[in-house]
């Protein structure tokens, strides 16, 4: 149970540092920082968290991870929270378990962040040329202004 909360707290703290990191990276980038460097960022704040904790917990703190995306999506975007949120609990699972599969064969630490980040990117590059467009102005706009 207490390894449930300590991955949860380093989740949380690092959804925090990358949702600061994220504005900055959007004011000097503009709409390509979401997939030129916020999957970058987000990966590494996620597998830092990670490594501070006892066995690695990468699948873990990637889902505690996107659990507070859907939270914030909820909390600050009126129409497409929900559908938006889910998108963002699915992109940091998906990418959390592409890296414990690589870095638990053998421990490959460097080869798993770079295939989660691979896969964060091109999940964001589709994200916001198909489905942001899709769902509208608001929904686009609130995304990629966070």
């Amino acid at each position: 149970m207490t390894e449930f909360l300590w991955t949860g707290l380093a989740a949380v703290g690092a959804a925090l540092t990358a949702l600061v990191g994220n504005r900055l990276l959007f004011a000097l980038l503009g709409r390509r920082a979401a997939w030129l460097a916020v999957p970058w960022l987000e990966e590494s704040v996620k597998f830092t968290a990670a490594g501070l904790l006892p066995g690695r917990p990468l699948l873990g703190i990637s889902l505690w991870f996107g659990i507070a995306e859907l939270l914030y999506d909820l909390l600050t975007t009126r129409t497409d929270g929900l559908y938006l949120g889910l998108l963002s609990l699915s992109t940091h699972g998906v990418a959390g378990g592409v890296a414990t599969l690589l870095s638990g064969a053998g421990g490959e630490w460097r080869r798993a962040f770079l295939a989660a980040g691979l896969v964060h990117t091109v999940i964001n590059l589709v994200v916001v040329r198909l489905v942001l467009p899709a769902l509208g102005a608001e929904g686009g706009r609130r995304q990629l202004q966070r």
